[in-house]
């Protein structure tokens, strides 16, 4: 309330802040959305002789990583696919989960990953996969459309307004409406990088930066 403006990193974000604070004033809130790093990273051939879908990040409960498993085991053996994720190591309970599956020699967690190897992980998956039920901005998705990797992501909060039609979509809360997302983004892979390289260049760090700074002044 005090504040001279308020900066959101996204539309969404600033819906969000409305609700909290129905009587800020409108005309001192201002979007600003993330940037993505410039692409310095030379590609490796996948050196795991393992076709896989990726994961990134943390594993908090909004992120809805375990229905996100449960809901895939079918189609890693349909496809004879793995799931790649890095981020911190899995816990008892997300161990004890994949083995009742029985995917739990389909799933690989990398820990903590350098960026070299985070854009190799992307550039040679079959698609990055992103089912959280919220996210503020979602940096990831432009992570993969930078590394030419296929996004399928969830429908949910700011996701369609990052991704506009570059990403393919589904019900986070749906197994059915994920699996079918992951096969039909597998399925167009070229349109959906091609789209990625596309919108990935609506974002930087430098219009980022420019735009702060025009919000200070």
């Amino acid at each position: 309330e005090k504040s001279a403006a308020i900066i959101c990193v996204s539309e969404n974000t600033k819906n969000d802040l409305f609700h909290f604070f129905p009587n800020i004033d409108k005309k001192k809130v201002f979007v600003i959305y993330h940037g993505v790093s410039e692409n310095k990273y030379s590609y490796l051939p996948n050196i795991y002789n393992k076709k896989y879908i990726l994961y990134v990040g943390s594993r908090y409960k909004y992120k809805n990583f375990d229905f996100f498993v449960e809901s895939i085991s079918k189609i890693l053996f349909e496809r004879n696919l793995s799931l790649f994720c890095t981020g911190e190591k899995f816990t008892q309970s997300e161990e004890k989960l994949l083995k009742k599956l029985k995917i739990d020699d389909k799933v690989v967690n990398f820990g903590f990953v350098d960026d070299q190897k985070l854009a190799n992980l992307y550039h040679n998956a079959e698609c990055f996969v992103y089912p959280s039920l919220y996210e503020g901005f979602g940096i990831p998705i432009l992570e993969a459309f930078q590394h030419q990797c296929p996004a399928c992501i969830s429908e949910k909060s700011c996701f369609p307004e990052i991704a506009k039609d570059a990403a393919m979509y589904f019900n986070p809360t749906n197994a059915t409406s994920i699996c079918n997302s992951i096969e039909n983004t597998i399925n167009n892979k070229d349109c959906l990088i091609k789209k990625g390289n596309n919108r990935v260049l609506d974002f930087s760090w430098d219009k980022a930066a420019m735009e702060t700074e025009k919000v200070y002044n």
